[in-house]
């Protein structure tokens, strides 16, 4: 049953939207400090300030400084490229309904990244092989990168549009001793990820650090933190909402709007609220009965004010997030009888959800009308793109890849397909190679940080001692007799 909530009695257009308020106050002055040790080596010589351009060039990018950038400043930062650009405006119709992409990626469990050619007959492009584990997210960075989040506890950063079979691996950072579930590009060469150790972390690419690291899913929660209580707080979605807005979706049952800049939150919420009775009486439900892990989210297009996200409790919320400090739900409607996977747009008005009762579903998600739904002939279906305004590529677990004109309800390659990984897909995105103009991202890094290096270097030992005490592990490793 749709449930509508009433709209705002003023809506803003995207480019009132943009909450510039100052960047954080920089945790380095603006000239390399000398430390004790340095002044104890009798070898130790500074730098010259005039002559620190390693420095210097932090100073410039918000890594350092004496006082924080105010609201302008901060805005300026994000202005190198047009404001409806995809790195600023991701939200907009032009990015989210763009149809016939040059390349489909997917990732599984089989450990792998693979491209494909829907102009020539879904052709494997290229093959990313280096994670060590299950790759549990994908997103296209810079128009020609992929980045990659994994079970191995690590992001890595892929070239894409080589000649070789197997793309090349740019960069590997080490995160934590926890699988990572969520990865999401964002302005000014930098990435957020999450998973299981319920942190937020915002990461430079171009440095490999921690800038931001933020714990409220670990620690906040409706309900006093009953869900925090209950174990929950882990990341498994990430959106960029535009400019410096962030979007996360735990397990904890809410969404949270973040500041990428400052690690402030704009607001936290919860729109999925459970299954209810369907799950039975009793108090010993109430971790189902009330709440539900938030598994995705997506842009729906137009002005890119409206999205949705999908839920273990089997609905879909549609959210209106024109002012982010008064993100509400617009409407939701229960769409499966299982947990809803995955969502995304598939045409204007219209999403496609895939769900663990093997059923894939296409939506006006305007009015929360079915449209059409048709099953999985084999393994659950997890992972959908759109391809044009009435076809969509679905990924399922059993590892191939359906071509579905969901107007007419025909497969356009089989009832199944075509083979496309080695074992499970669990997340597709789309790639159009003219987005790798440079006129299109921003020219400089954004380094702004709210905490200190050896923060993220404490946290990447961790997972570096626990990922050599597997390998020991498997490596020593002998069937009993």
């Amino acid at each position: 049953k749709l449930k509508s909530f009433p709209a705002p009695s003023v809506r803003h257009p995207p480019s009132a939207l943009q909450m510039f308020e100052g960047g954080p106050v920089p945790i380095h002055p603006a000239v390399r400090p000398i430390t004790q040790e340095e002044l104890a080596d009798p070898r130790f010589k500074p730098i010259p300030p005039e002559e620190d351009y390693e420095w210097k060039a932090l100073v410039k990018f918000g890594g350092a400084g004496d006082q924080a950038d105010n609201k302008e400043q901060q805005r300026a930062r994000y202005e190198s490229t047009p404001l409806d650009s995809r790195e600023l405006a991701p939200g907009l119709a032009k990015h989210v309904l763009r149809a016939n992409p040059d390349l489909i990626v997917a990732a599984g469990l089989d450990y792998t990244i693979r491209t494909f050619d829907p102009r020539h007959k879904y052709k494997l492009v290229q093959i990313f092989e280096g994670h060590t584990s299950a790759v549990n997210c994908i997103d296209v960075y810079r128009g020609d990168m992929l980045v990659s989040a994994s079970d191995d506890m690590t992001i890595r950063q892929w070239k894409m549009c080589g000649s070789e079979l197997y793309g090349e691996l740019l960069l590997t950072i080490w995160i934590v001793e926890f699988p990572v579930k969520a990865i999401c590009s964002l302005p000014g060469q930098r990435v957020a990820c999450g998973g299981l150790d319920k942190s937020i972390r915002i990461i430079s690419l171009v440095t490999g650090a921690t800038l931001h690291k933020i714990n409220d899913h670990q620690m906040k929660g409706p309900d006093g933190q009953f869900m925090q209580r209950e174990g929950c707080g882990a990341l498994y979605c990430f959106l960029h909402i535009r400019a410096n807005i962030l979007c996360s979706g735990s397990d904890d049952s809410t969404i949270r709007f973040w500041d990428v800049d400052t690690a402030q939150c704009f607001g936290t919420y919860a729109g999925h609220r459970g299954y209810g009775e369907d799950i039975g009486d009793g108090s010993q439900f109430k971790l189902a009965r009330e709440f539900a892990p938030v598994w995705r989210i997506c842009h729906l297009g137009r002005d890119g004010t409206r999205i949705a996200s999908a839920s273990y409790d089997r609905t879909v919320c549609i959210w209106d997030v024109s002012d982010i400090r008064k993100v509400h739900v617009v409407q939701t409607w229960l769409a499966a009888d299982n947990s809803i996977l995955y969502i995304a747009p598939v045409a204007d008005g219209r999403l496609v959800t895939c769900s663990a009762d093997k059923y894939i579903k296409f939506w006006n998600w305007e009015t929360g009308e079915l449209l059409h739904s048709t099953q999985a002939a084999r393994g659950i279906p997890a992972a959908a793109v759109m391809l044009d305004d009435r076809t969509a590529a679905i990924g399922g677990g059993d590892a191939s890849i359906r071509i579905y004109d969901w107007h007419d309800g025909k497969d356009l390659m089989g009832q199944y397909g075509f083979i496309a990984m080695d074992y499970t897909i669990v997340d597709m995105c789309r790639v159009f190679l003219d987005d790798a103009e440079a006129a299109r991202w921003t020219r400089q890094p954004v380094l702004y940080r709210t905490i200190p290096r050896s923060v993220g270097e404490d946290d990447a030992k961790t997972a570096i001692e626990s990922a050599k005490v597997l390998l020991k592990d498997a490596l020593g490793y002998k069937e009993s007799s």
